[in-house]
């Protein structure tokens, strides 16, 4: 996505595994973060950038026929002091 959607300064995708249960069957979890300079970059251009809900929101959407995400997915967000490299 930073590729089309120039206000996500920073970004990372982090994944982690879980046992659960047990049959110790692994949980394997995701989180997709991004960093943006404003919060209106947030609310503004990614929330309505065509790639954005085009090709990511479809994911999400369980009318889409291709929903891949769980449906107790969280967007949250959260105002950081200083930039997550720093």
């Amino acid at each position: 996505m930073p590729l089309h959607i120039p206000e996500i300064c920073n970004w990372r995708l982090s994944g982690r595994a879980r046992h659960h249960g047990a049959a110790l069957r692994m949980r394997l979890g995701a989180m997709w973060e991004q960093e943006f300079a404003h919060l209106e970059d947030l609310t503004g251009p990614y929330m309505i950038n065509p790639h954005h809900w085009g090709h990511v929101d479809r994911w999400f959407d369980p009318e889409s026929g291709v929903q891949a995400i769980d449906a107790r997915l969280s967007h949250a967000f959260s105002l950081l002091v200083e930039p997550a490299g720093s």
